[in-house]
């Protein structure tokens, strides 16, 4: 996966939280933002989890709350390969 040299870069002065579900990690974030005023960032997993996302991401949006949003994508050596979770665009 592509986040994994993202995630062992990770700075130690920034809170990582790890959910377990993605539509409940957009929620907290939506949250997190509002509450404290700073933009929360979100990180998910692959097309899969932008897909699961959605909905909380359409509601965060309407709150006009700001989030930043990543998903990772399958390593590039793979991609032609068409593995699990793959999607060769996040509308798919």
């Amino acid at each position: 996966s592509t986040e994994l040299p993202f995630l062992s870069d990770w700075p130690d002065d920034i809170d990582y939280v790890l959910g377990l579900q993605e539509a409940s990690v957009i929620g907290m974030a939506d949250g997190y933002a509002q509450a404290t005023r700073n933009a929360g960032f979100v990180n998910l997993h692959s097309a899969a989890g932008l897909g699961n996302a959605l909905g909380n991401i359409y509601t965060a949006h309407r709150n006009q709350t700001p989030l930043v949003i990543t998903a990772g994508q399958q390593a590039r050596s793979i991609l032609p390969l068409q593995p699990f979770l793959y999607a060769e665009r996040a509308s798919e």
